[in-house]
């Protein structure tokens, strides 16, 4: 019968504890590289698509302001104020002035966008799509993504082009929430879900000031679940900012339910600013 002595038997133990330390060791490290490689090993989003996104936002926005100032001209119409009524009489006089006929000058009671600028963002967002369409392909982006946010970028140029105010800003609005079928394939200082709530505000508003209030009720729904999914990918939460933009997105359903159109408006932009401030 084999017999081991004090050492051998002292070897063997030592021998055995450090094998189960290694195992351990193994175990225990095996799911953080998961985690690393699954969550932190994504690379910044390409300079092309970040140039997109803010030339979505500079025509959606350029778009807003015309309306806003529209609305404003014709509440002032309706409920003129003194101060207002003196500005009217002021600009009827310089409009005499300038003009020998008696065509109105339509640059104060109906603003229109300025086409030719969005021409030229246009012509430069479809640069930075040929740019960035490879990577997006080489990246994972699916073949039907890539080719429905190509058609929609069509249409938006159509409509720029076409002159139509309402249908280019539901298309820029459209094309502006489908970025983050993108902005998911890489790493990010805010959820992609982010810009998915903020491009169904806009729309949201947007319906509401056609009277489409049916159209709002499955984006109401879809905003709840961006928001929750955008809540687990934050890397760094604010609670409070958290609670006020849930605050806000509640407030802002009440009153799209109400068909409350003005202050509909209102509570949408204090999400999209609240909802800005995020990291």
């Amino acid at each position: 019968m084999f017999c081991m002595n004090k050492n051998s038997k002292y070897i063997l133990c030592l021998s055995m504890i450090t094998i189960m330390l290694l195992t351990s060791c193994n175990m225990l490290g095996s799911e953080p590289s998961k985690d690393k490689e699954e969550g932190f090993n994504k690379k910044k989003p390409p300079k092309a698509l970040t140039q997109m996104e803010r030339e979505l936002d500079e025509i959606i926005k350029n778009l807003e302001s015309v309306r806003d100032e529209r609305a404003r001209l014709l509440r002032e119409q309706e409920h003129p104020s003194k101060t207002s009524q003196s500005e009217a009489q002021q600009q009827v006089q310089t409009q005499n002035k300038e003009q020998q006929n008696d065509n109105k000058n339509t640059q104060h009671s109906d603003p229109k966008p300025d086409w030719n600028s969005l021409e030229k963002t246009i012509e430069t967002l479809h640069e930075h799509w040929n740019s960035f369409e490879p990577s997006a392909r080489m990246d994972g982006a699916m073949n039907e993504t890539i080719k429905e946010f190509g058609k929609q970028l069509i249409n938006l140029t159509e409509q720029i082009i076409a002159r139509n105010e309402k249908k280019t800003m539901v298309a820029a609005t459209n094309l502006y929430s489908s970025l983050p079928d993108f902005l998911k394939l890489y790493d990010h200082n805010q959820p992609p879900e982010i810009k998915e709530v903020i491009g169904l505000v806009r729309l949201i508003i947007i319906y509401g000031q056609q009277e489409k209030w049916e159209e709002t009720k499955p984006l109401l729904k879809q905003i709840k679940e961006a928001w929750q999914e955008a809540k687990t990918k934050m890397k760094k939460p604010d609670e409070m900012l958290n609670k006020r933009i849930e605050s806000a997105i509640n407030d802002f359903q009440l009153v799209v339910a109400e068909k409350k159109n003005d202050i509909a408006k209102i509570k949408g932009n204090i999400i999209i600013k609240s909802l800005d401030q995020l990291e």
